[in-house]
């Protein structure tokens, strides 16, 4: 068969092919008028087709889901649909489609967020991505301490989620509970002033606003501030901080045990002096007006316990020294000797003097007044009977020597002279020198013990002024004693 007519037989057999004999055109497909396209490749796509002039899908106006792409349409796959390769308002799957595709809860076609659909096609709420009114954020979890707290406020201290950076939030601004209103767990140290507190700086630094303790600064706060020394806590002097904040010691301004005063300077002659002691001569400060102060009583010595160098004329009577009264009297001379003058009111021992003014409690033995010494002479006997025979030193053993070499001494007022000779005999009714023994029995005392001591005689002398034996009895005496010079 030829070509040409091969080219008939097609024509007949394929039915409105529109096969040409002056052109013969081999078709492999024949044309869809419902989907996009030159099928049979005759350079002509569907309506513009002569085969698909009359079909409904060229005859009616265009739709979306005619499956024929047309204008303003994204794709026609000529269904209804949603979420295959065309949604079935002829747009790709997406959100903001308006199509509810799988995985969207919403699509209202918009970019509004906060209305029925939010632009990420999920229904309004905390937690699905999108920041709706009324949100601060919206990191779409639910996890606390990341960018957005799981109630979609940014992460602050007070929303009731631990964030990161914070010890605690309890959602309040109340301190003193289980955390504090900058979200710490309540101590001193956090920068919140919880009950007990005086104050909370947040750091851990001291003499600043507000101690580590959580005091304001001040002496007595148990934290030793600039300028303090120490700081025990409490106002007791005298323990290992003084209630000034300083160490116990002189100087202080705080009176410590062992301290007079302390005024906190290092001046003398004011009210109180460097060692903390009231001025006056004797507390070991050289005062105003005072030579020296060796902090004793002490005379003879590097001070004399009057303040002055030890010198005649310094109104103390130094070791070598007879008198010293300073030039203030004519019986001292100025290089301390005294000026013996009997009568002058001054009772000069070291000059021998017993009474001055002259004048005794006896009248059996006066004061000499030229000497201003006892005289004994008009006295013939010396009790010493038992026990009142001490005179002599002995044991109270009677009358013996001693007794007599006492009466001796006594009438010469020589502490050498000795009796002779003497008698041993009852007391006389006449004026006597009485028992040593303290009890007056109607006795004149001269001088207690030890007052005739120049004279020899360390006992008491006491003498009767008219009758021995009347106050004695008959007891021994020494009597019509013959004395050495």
């Amino acid at each position: 068969m030829s070509a040409a007519l091969r080219a008939v037989v097609v024509c007949a057999i394929v039915a409105q092919g529109g096969c040409s004999l002056g052109r013969v055109t081999f078709r492999t497909a024949e044309e869809n008028c419902s989907t996009t396209g030159d099928e049979d490749g005759n350079g002509l796509a569907d309506c513009a087709d002569p085969v698909c002039a009359n079909t409904p899908s060229c005859t009616q106006p265009p739709a979306c889901g005619d499956g024929h792409l047309d204008s303003g349409e994204q794709c026609d796959d000529g269904n209804a649909v949603n979420g295959d390769a065309c949604d079935n308002n002829c747009t790709a799957p997406r959100c903001g489609n308006a199509e509810i595709d799988p995985g969207e809860a919403c699509d209202d076609g918009n970019t509004t967020e906060g209305d029925a659909c939010d632009t990420n096609c999920t229904i309004p709420q905390c937690g699905n991505g999108v920041v709706d009114p009324g949100e601060s954020c919206d990191d779409g979890n639910t996890t606390s301490g990341d960018a957005c707290a799981p109630d979609c406020r940014l992460p602050n201290c007070g929303d009731g989620s631990v964030d990161p950076g914070e010890q605690c939030d309890d959602g309040n601004t109340t301190n003193g509970d289980t955390c504090d209103n900058n979200c710490t767990t309540p101590r001193c140290g956090n920068g919140a002033v919880d009950p007990g507190e005086q104050c909370d700086d947040g750091n851990a630094a001291n003499g600043d606003a507000c101690d580590t303790n959580c005091t304001p600064p001040q002496c007595g706060n148990s934290v030793i501030d600039p300028d303090e020394q120490c700081d025990d806590g409490n106002t007791t002097n005298g323990d290992a901080c003084s209630s000034n904040c300083t160490l116990p010691g002189c100087g202080n301004s705080v009176i410590d045990p062992g301290e007079q005063c302390d005024d906190g300077n290092n001046t003398n002659g004011d009210a109180c002096d460097n060692n903390c002691t009231t001025p006056r001569c004797g507390n070991a400060v050289v005062a105003p007006g005072e030579e020296c102060d060796d902090g004793n009583a002490v005379n003879g010595d590097a001070c004399d316990n009057n303040c002055t160098t030890p010198r005649c004329g310094n109104s103390v009577i130094d070791p070598g020294e007879q008198c010293d009264d300073g030039g203030a009297t004519s019986h001292c001379t100025r290089t301390c000797t005294l000026v013996s003058t009997c009568g002058d009111g001054v009772l000069d021992p070291a000059a021998g003097e017993e009474a001055d003014p002259p004048v005794s409690p006896s009248h059996v033995v006066p004061v000499n007044t030229q000497t201003c010494r006892y005289d004994f002479s008009a006295i013939t006997q010396l009790y010493c009977n038992g026990t009142c025979g001490t005179w002599g030193g002995s044991s109270g053993d009677g009358c013996q020597q001693p007794d007599a070499d006492a009466l001796c001494k006594l009438k010469t007022g020589n502490p050498n002279s000795t009796a002779t000779s003497f008698v041993v005999t009852a007391a006389r009714a006449a004026p006597g020198i009485c028992c040593p023994d303290g009890i007056e029995r109607g006795c004149s005392e001269l001088g207690g013990a030890n007052f005739f001591i120049d004279r020899g005689v360390a006992q008491r002398v006491s003498v009767h002024e008219t009758d021995l034996l009347s106050t004695h009895g008959a007891g021994s005496v020494v009597a019509d004693v013959v004395c050495t010079p």
